[in-house]
């Protein structure tokens, strides 16, 4: 700092805006900031004792020189003793973008830099994330110790006091008086159209803008009508189905030499614990896929049913006892298998048992594991129904471990034929990837979207929920949750097929289905030989 003594007047003028006085003029002395005030005053009788310059020309030279020096050094040492620094602007992710982008504009699309704004992003939301969690422990961590000074004060009901002024208080949370305000009546007036529209359109958007609140209201209950109809329409069907085998079978007598459509217990059975669960390969790895039937037996089965008599055709050609009695006519042979009638609810049922039969022949190195596991059409038609299918003794049979020669918990994949009144679906159970996948064998990759998926949803999920009652009844630790599936709706055919072709197609599906794909190709020529292998197959169902 420089003092100044005297006030002589102007000085000589120079190339600076200021006036600079000559160093005999002045009275002043440099201070030595780091050496303090004792370096200041022995430092005055050198300034005193400088060279005197010999003109003036070199003196104002010399001046300005140690001038310029003497302000380059304090200004050199001056940061070195501020304490207190300025703060730097609050920055965020729009001063790094805008960084990037005038320092590198010719890199603004290129990749790297969008890699470098998102990662910058996500070390934002990090911080603001750690910020929020560490007030919020802070919050629990106060109040954690204050209870504990406050469970442990004794000072103050010694004093007499009711309350420790530790203890926490109760905050009341719900919103005062005095914020809320009270809607008044409406005012009457006319709505007024503030758009640029006129004639008809005006009055239109006038009705639209009135109208949204009150479709918004009749909105959920159409939902809940459409919901309420399908449901209504699985029910009916379902029963319907039930009442037709029920009728089949009602000359059986019920004395427990057999086990018969519907057939009820009153108990259930032990459970199986669960304890090593471990899931079976395919039999595609493992070379166990059965091998087809030879053509020629299905052309000789095919004459006979075309020169076959009526009554011979009326006798029983099959009669299967597990795990429920079914018996099959030489008529309905010839009708479905022969000719060109829907597959029904029995035929599906003895076609379902007879590969499962096959798959247990093939695989003879692991007789005692499965990679899939059926459910006759039985299970869904009780399910649907709303029949107790859990002291069903068919189901019982099916799913429980006392019965099954192999463990049902190693099987990976589970499905079941669904009749509807389009046509046959089949649902799969993943139990790997726990996901649920229905199959419409008419919904092609050519095709239209489904129509009957929200229908085909419901029957899915009520089936799904049905199925792990009965694994929570059965077994103990179950390996699979029943909750978290997803379920998928796949378009595997190849052709577009009829109704009445739907449960040759269904058959195919569940025989060459691997969890993702079909093995072989579901086609119009592939149809034509469905029927010949399930017609030879329906002749070698065994009776075990």
């Amino acid at each position: 700092m420089i003092t100044m003594a005297t006030d002589l007047g102007k000085g000589p003028a120079s190339y600076s805006k200021c006036m600079i006085r000559q160093g005999s003029d002045l009275c002043y002395a440099r201070c030595n900031l780091r050496g303090g005030v004792d370096d200041a005053t022995n430092q005055a009788p050198e300034v005193a004792s400088f060279h005197q310059p010999s003109n003036l020309n070199e003196e104002h030279g010399n001046r300005m020189n140690e001038r310029a020096g003497s302000f380059q050094g304090s200004y050199s040492e001056a940061p070195i003793l501020m304490d207190v620094q300025t703060p730097l602007r609050v920055l965020g992710p729009a001063d790094f973008a805008d960084h990037l982008r005038n320092r590198y504009p010719s890199l603004v699309r290129d990749e790297l830099t969008l890699m470098l704004k998102e990662q910058n992003a996500k070390c934002q939301r990090e911080i603001n994330n750690a910020r929020v969690n560490i007030q919020a422990d802070m919050i629990k961590f106060i109040d954690k110790l204050m209870t504990s000074l406050s469970s442990r004060c004794i000072c103050c009901s010694a004093r007499g006091f009711t309350d420790c002024p530790a203890r926490a208080v109760a905050i009341d949370t719900s919103p005062a008086d005095t914020m809320t305000t009270l809607a008044g009546p409406k005012m009457p007036g006319v709505r007024l159209d503030m758009s640029a529209c006129k004639g008809d359109m005006s009055a239109t958007r006038v009705v639209s803008e009135v109208l949204p609140d009150q479709q918004q209201a009749k909105r959920p209950r159409h939902d809940d009508d459409l919901l309420e109809t399908l449901k209504e329409g699985i029910l009916q069907f379902a029963r319907h189905t039930m009442q037709e085998i029920s009728e089949r079978f009602i000359d059986l007598p019920n004395d427990g030499s057999t086990t018969i459509f519907g057939e009820k217990t009153v108990g259930l059975p032990g459970r199986k614990y669960v304890h090593q669960p471990g899931f079976q390969t395919d039999p595609w790895i493992r070379g166990v896929v059965p091998c087809p039937p030879h053509p020629y037996v299905s052309q000789l089965l095919e004459e006979y049913f075309a020169t076959a008599e009526p009554e011979d055709l009326s006798r029983n050609y099959l009669v299967h006892e597990n795990p429920r009695f079914i018996r099959i006519t030489g008529l309905a042979l010839k009708q479905q298998l022969v000719g060109d009638v829907l597959i029904d609810h029995e035929m599906m049922s003895v076609i379902i048992r007879r590969y499962c039969q096959a798959d247990q022949e093939a695989d003879k190195h692991s007789p005692y594991l499965t990679w899939r596991h059926p459910l006759e059409p039985e299970f869904s038609s009780l399910v649907l129904s709303e029949q107790d299918y859990l002291h069903t003794m068919s189901i019982q049979k099916a799913l429980g471990a006392m019965v099954l020669q192999y463990d049902i918990t190693s099987a990976q994949l589970l499905f079941t034929p669904v009749p509807r009144p389009e046509g046959w679906i089949v649902i799969f159970w993943d139990m790997v990837a726990c996901v649920i996948h229905v199959i419409d064998p008419m919904y092609s990759k050519n095709s239209q979207p489904l129509i009957t998926e929200p229908r085909d949803e419901i029957i899915a999920w009520k089936l799904h929920d049905a199925l792990f009652k009965c694994f929570h009844e059965y077994y103990a630790g179950w390996p699979v949750k029943k909750d978290g599936w997803k379920m998928n709706f796949l378009a595997l055919a190849d052709s577009i097929f009829t109704r009445n072709e739907s449960g040759a197609c269904v058959i195919h599906i569940t025989r060459h289905f691997n969890e993702k794909k079909l093995k072989i190709p579901l086609t119009k020529a592939i149809a034509e030989c469905l029927i010949t292998h399930h017609r030879i197959q329906e002749f070698k169902v065994q009776i075990v």
